[in-house]
């Protein structure tokens, strides 16, 4: 997910140049015409969603890998300088959880269950009305 949010925070930055160079510069016709086409690229891939299925894809296996092996994740809490950026309350909430818990299908069944009914209902949105 970070990545898409560093890609969607920089086009105003993109954008920005683009048009200072427009308003500066004479640009050739075939260079319009290519960056239309580009433009126009990135909206389709935009319109598609595919950066973000991506992007909750590898959440999901991050995710569920960490379900998985509960003891990974409570050693990293445990260590000190672990280098996860928790506030304080947070993370001996999470310690005093993950050493109670002998296995956590219960949570992987519903983080799984949560993610089909996100697909589902992007892929909802994604289908063409009228059908």
């Amino acid at each position: 997910m970070l990545s898409q949010f560093m890609r969607a925070s920089s086009i105003p930055i993109v954008v920005g140049t683009w048009e200072q160079m427009v308003n500066r510069t004479a640009l050739p016709r075939e260079s319009l015409n290519e960056l239309l086409k580009a433009f126009q690229k990135m909206e389709a891939y935009d319109a598609r969603g595919e950066g973000f299925n991506r992007a909750i894809a590898a959440e999901r296996v991050v995710s569920l890998a960490i379900l998985e092996r509960p003891e990974k994740l409570l050693q990293r809490l445990v260590a000190a300088g672990s280098g996860l950026q928790l506030p304080e309350e947070q993370r001996k909430q999470l310690i005093a959880y993950l050493e109670k818990a002998h296995d956590l299908k219960e949570e992987q069944q519903y983080y799984e269950e949560t993610f089909q009914q996100l697909m589902s209902a992007r892929n909802a949105d994604a289908e063409p009305s009228g059908r």
